[in-house]
């Protein structure tokens, strides 16, 4: 099912609200002060849309309503009516506007579905009745609208919400919706309607469309169109007429997880079937568990939790908590990463302030006093443990596992950290040292265990591994004498510098490392490897010369904060020898709008935008996840609104092109404002980051109750009451395609056929091809499985793609190298 919102744009530019009390005289009016008017305006704002049902059903008559701060919502058999509130500028200006479906069907029936544990009471009501227990719905079903045509009506807070589910042999042009209450409508450059009325503009957000085929999920190609002065249409490409078709938004699920206390989303894998196995923290005595292996969780205890779900995002497949108990007031455990091997089975990292945390016999290292770090290694079943055991003086940040079980864990160190004999180093130093450990299958010793740094500060932040059991790790380093082998980049330029290393499958040597930064902090905070051994990484930089290339973003954003560095994120490809960048490029935007001074704190490097994972899918596309703090923070394809102000964080999810020079798609969800916690990501980021083998990116973070956070229908769980909660989100995957030339060899003067082909079924949607990042010719259309055009090209080396734009997906092909060489004359005889 798709989202569809109407979102009211002059509902952002409330001024103010009146907080009305009485006492036993007379009423009396209480304005606070304009923070706190704002502040209670905004939460009231962002509560989640219930719907209560008015009327007598038997009859036909039944209406479901739901009240918003600055409007109310009446959903019938014909459509939704809103009632905007009026202007605070001037009450006598109000609106109601109207979504009317022309011809539905008389027989369609509507119900509440979703029902919420929240009763409403009306006393005197507008029948002169009194109701008690009346139900709430979180989303209401209007079915049989047209003939094969249901609706479904949700949403949250701000925002009114509408699925369209078209049955098979359906048609969907029979969907005329007429708009009320508007004086013009118009559709603007983004293919979203917008509807003007006297106070303000409603917009109503192009449609999008898709089936399910046994290739996966097909886009396909959806549109408004104007049928008269107040009638839309919805314009729909060609697609199988046999299956179901279903207009839905950019993403597959979104889904909350969590309780009544408090969570926080670390780290996301997938599995082969598309099960997404998600890890953080959690002080919640109600955290949703299935079969777990810990139930308990002590009254004032955080511990890490372990959840598994289905590849619908509907359910869960088993979920546990995971920790200890020995402080006798309170104890913390939480997750800070995982990976899934492929019979299942389920590795985990931490840390522990406790001495009690649940380690197996054959532990490597049983326990220490004030805790530290863990590995745990959970069934495929997630209730049984078949390993687990402390890292003593380590703190865990990263791990990835290989095809026989052996885990690699990466992080920092103290001089109590015990290394293995021929480790590349054994002894530290610095008093915090980067290190890499790879855990033998059972838990029980180690295959290695070094340092990795040199005799000043160093962290290793994060680590994957290929094929060949060699280990890449990413992180920073403020040594001047960090081992550099083979490197891109010899010279630390700044204070911090981020750097990337390959470590051999033994332990014993270093295939390369190199540092990775510019004049300012640079750290590196994620890093991936893809099947030729190129790694790809993800973090933060506030230099201006942080090292870029063929990217598509080649300048560092800030510049308008003119006292501080603003933190840009990153993200590059490094070659597989180690000793070249792919490309690389800045991630991020403006905090100022136009030039400001940074009036608190006047610190030299000011928190920006921050990626924080990365992950990479067979094609060689990067997904980049992080935190955005940025007015102008690059979005591509989004249809989530953009950032209000920089004091609202926004988890941003980005997917660049294979070539590295463009940004497919890039979209945020709203989180909420956050500040930091005792983990090293802040709240409201997006920490995680995983792709599935059919290309689907799986994100985790965490939101709290008053954002924008919308879960999907038929999700896991749809809402949340907490400060806080995990989030999980699915984005779907692109249709793949390879692209081929004519003549790989050709000049100035001579026409090349370039031809893009699917890998799965036809598409409606026009492709752009692209050389060196730059498009020639004209767009053309799909035909059946593929799009050709015939051009001439100018002369060099050029770097062939080809990228198809779909709503919500995008996808491109891998580069085609052409030779273009000058047109060669004879002089005249």
């Amino acid at each position: 099912m798709s989202r569809r919102s109407i979102v009211p744009a002059c509902f952002a530019m409330l001024a103010g609200v009146a907080l009305a009390v009485s006492s036993a005289a007379q009423p009396q009016t209480v304005v606070g002060s304009e923070a706190d008017v704002r502040a209670v305006g905004e939460h009231y704002g962002r509560l989640p849309l219930y719907f209560e049902p008015v009327g007598d059903a038997a009859r036909g008559g039944r209406t479901f309503i739901a009240r918003a701060a600055h409007y109310l919502i009446a959903v019938s058999k014909e459509g939704a009516r809103l009632a905007l509130r009026p202007r605070p500028s001037d009450p006598s200006v109000t609106a109601t506007v109207a979504l009317r479906f022309l011809d539905a069907d008389a027989r369609a029936s509507i119900d509440g579905a979703d029902p919420q544990e929240a009763r409403i009471h009306r006393f005197g009501g507008a029948d002169g009745n009194t109701h008690v227990d009346v139900p709430t719905f979180g989303s209401v079903v209007v079915s049989g609208l047209y003939a094969g045509v249901d609706a479904v009506f949700h949403g949250s807070g701000r925002a009114l919400e509408y699925d369209l589910v078209i049955a098979p042999t359906a048609d969907p042009s029979s969907i005329v919706m007429r708009v009320e209450g508007a004086s013009h409508l118009s559709i603007d450059e983004s293919g979203d309607l917008a509807l003007e009325t006297s106070v303000g503009i409603v917009k109503i957000q192009r449609p999008a469309a898709f089936q399910h085929t046994p290739h996966g999920r097909e886009p396909i190609e959806s549109r408004f169109v104007l049928a008269g002065a107040h009638d839309v249409r919805i314009a729909v490409g060609d697609y199988d007429a046999s299956r179901p078709l279903t207009v839905d938004p950019v993403i597959s699920y979104a889904t909350w997880l969590g309780g009544t206390g408090g969570e926080q989303a670390n780290a996301i894998a997938v599995d082969a079937a598309g099960n997404a196995y998600v890890v953080g923290w959690t002080n919640s005595n109600d955290f949703p568990l299935l079969t777990p292996y810990d139930r308990t969780l002590g009254k004032y205890d955080t511990d890490a939790f372990v959840s598994k779900l289905n590849a619908a995002g509907t359910a869960l497949v088993w979920s546990t908590y995971l920790g200890g108990s020995s402080n006798p007031i309170s104890s913390s455990d939480r997750a800070l990463g995982v990976a899934v091997d492929t019979s299942g089975k389920t590795y985990v990292i931490g840390t522990t302030d406790g001495s009690d945390f649940p380690v197996s016999a054959n532990a490597y290292q049983k326990g220490v006093a004030g805790g530290g770090s863990f590995v745990a290694k959970l069934g495929p079943a997630g209730n049984t443990l078949v390993y687990s055991t402390y890292l003593v003086g380590a703190t865990a940040h990263g791990i990835a596992v290989d095809s026989a079980g052996n885990a690699y864990v990466a992080g920092s160190a103290t001089p109590s950290f015990t290394t293995t004999p021929d480790a590349l180093r054994t002894v530290a130093g610095s008093s915090v040292t980067g290190f890499v450990v790879k855990l033998n299958a059972t838990g029980s010793a180690p295959v290695f265990a070094s340092y990795l740094g040199g005799t000043g500060g160093d962290t290793a932040t994060s680590i994957a591994v290929d094929a060949q059991g060699n280990a890449y790790v990413g992180g920073w380093t403020t040594s001047s004498d960090f081992p550099l082998v083979n490197a891109f980049q010899v010279v630390r330029r700044g204070g911090k510098e981020g750097f990337v290393a390959k470590v051999d499958a033994s332990g014993t040597r270093l295939a390369y490392a190199t540092l990775l930064g510019g004049a300012l902090d640079d750290q590196v905070n994620a890093i991936a490897v893809d099947a030729k051994g190129s790694a790809y990484v993800a973090g933060e930089t506030y230099s201006w010369d942080f090292p870029v290339k063929d990217g598509f973003q080649m300048q560092k954003a800030g510049a308008r904060l003119v006292n501080s560095s603003v933190g840009n994120a990153f993200v590059a490809k490094l070659e597989p020898a180690g000793n070249a960048l792919a490309y690389g490029s800045f991630l991020g935007g403006e905090v100022c709008l136009s030039l400001c001074q940074l009036v608190f704190g006047g610190t030299a490097q000011y928190r920006g935008d921050a990626a924080y994972a990365i992950a990479v899918d067979g094609a060689g596309h990067a997904h980049v996840a992080g935190i955005a703090r940025t007015y102008t923070f690059p979005l591509v394809d989004s249809s989530a609104r953009r950032m209000r102000d920089d004091t609202e964080d926004s988890a941003f999810v980005s997917k660049v092109s294979i070539a590295g020079s463009s940004l497919l798609w890039s979209t945020f969800t709203r989180t909420g404002f956050h500040g930091d916690t005792s983990n090293r990501y802040p709240l409201g980021a997006a920490t995680g980051v995983a792709v599935d083998p059919a290309g689907n990116a799986y994100v985790s973070g965490d939101a709290d109750s008053y954002s924008d956070f919308q879960a999907t229908p038929g999700a896991l769980q749809v809402t949340n009451t907490a400060s806080n909660a995990a989030i999980v989100v699915k984005f779907p995957a692109a249709p793949a395609m390879t692209l081929t030339t004519s003549n790989a060899r050709a000049d100035m003067q001579t026409a090349v056929t370039l031809t893009a082909t699917l890998s799965g079924a036809p598409v409606s949607g026009t492709l752009t091809f692209l050389a060196n990042g730059v498009p020639v010719g004209a767009s053309v259309p799909f035909v059946g499985t593929s799009a050709s055009a015939t051009m001439t090209l100018p002369a060099g080396v050029l770097g062939l793609t080809a990228v198809l734009r779909l709503p919500g997906v995008a996808s491109d092909t891998a580069i085609v190298n052409q030779v273009v060489d000058l047109a060669l004359t004879c002089p005249a005889s």
